[in-house]
Formats: C-alpha cells, structure tokens, sequence
C-alpha cells in the first residue's frame, strides 16, 4: 500500500505536550514532530539535523527508535480513541538513515487484543516507499478516569488530548 497520499488528503493533528522530546513543538533539543492522518494511517515529515548524529554520519539508532515509539504512540492513541502506555516494542533497521535525509514515518494499527491492548506497526520511509526502520509495539489502552488517576500528565493537558481524539 502506498501511503504517500497526496498532501490534501491528510488532516493535521494539534500538538499537546509542547515539551514533549518526540512531538513538543517547542522543545529546541526534541524531534519536533507533527502528526497527520488520512483516516486510515498517520505520518510524520522527518527532518534529522546533525544533532541526531550517532556514529559518523548516521542518524542515531535511539532517536530512530524514539521516531517509531512516538509513531506508534500517536497511532495508538488517535485510533483506539484511548489513553496508551507503550508496553514493549521489537525495532528492525533496514537502511541507514543519514544526516539531513527528508523521511516519513507511518502508523498503522495491526489488531486489538480486546479493550486493553492493541498492537500498532510503524515504518521509516523516504519519499520512494524504500523502507529504513520498521516495529511493532503493544501498547496498554486506558480510559481519561484511570490516566488521570496515574497522574501522569496535567489534567488540563489531559482534557486537551481527549479533544482531539476523533468521535
């Protein structure tokens, strides 16, 4: 399946968490991402400076599995209309990524394991369809009573998130 959908197609999703490392908009050391939906998957644009270098001239594998997790994460959440913890998550790197490369990452949700789980892939690709990175997490489904309960985000940011999940 091609994803690389024309742009019209695709609605941007609002950022939440402006501090976030993987989509804080206004975090200056974070990955800045911002998300898009198609009805069926979302995706990121991925600029990768040189501050996500790892060894020579290669984007870091850690960044690269974050770039997957906040994918997937985002996946999860906007589809399963749910609050989600990643549990676990297995990562393949294909290709190389390298300094300054124009990617994509893409998400998709495999298959719900009942009302608490479900099971989301994520792919890092370049403007061809040639794959970079892929993964597959399982990540816990929770509704806003038992989230906000964890406290782990402030409830106002909480009531921000649950309006931008789709009916």
């Amino acid at each position: 399946m091609n994803q690389n959908i024309p742009a019209e197609e695709w609605t941007l999703l609002a950022g939440v968490d402006k501090h976030c490392f993987g989509c804080g908009f206004e975090n200056s050391h974070g990955l800045q991402m911002r998300f898009e939906s198609n009805g069926e998957n979302l995706r990121s644009k991925l600029d990768l400076p040189e501050r996500f270098r790892g060894w020579g001239n290669l984007i870091h594998g850690g960044v690269l599995s974050t770039i997957l997790d906040e994918t997937m994460s985002w996946t999860a959440i906007y589809f399963s209309k749910k609050f989600i913890l990643t549990k676990g998550m297995q990562v393949e790197f294909i290709r190389p990524v390298r300094v300054g490369m124009q990617l994509f990452s893409f998400g998709h949700i495999k298959e719900y394991l009942g009302k608490r789980e479900v099971i989301v892939t994520a792919e890092i690709k370049d403007e061809d369809d040639t794959v970079y990175a892929a993964s597959e997490g399982t990540f816990a489904l929770f509704d806003k009573k038992q989230f906000l309960r964890m406290k782990i985000i402030p409830e106002q940011d909480l009531e921000l998130m649950s309006s931008l999940i789709p009916d």
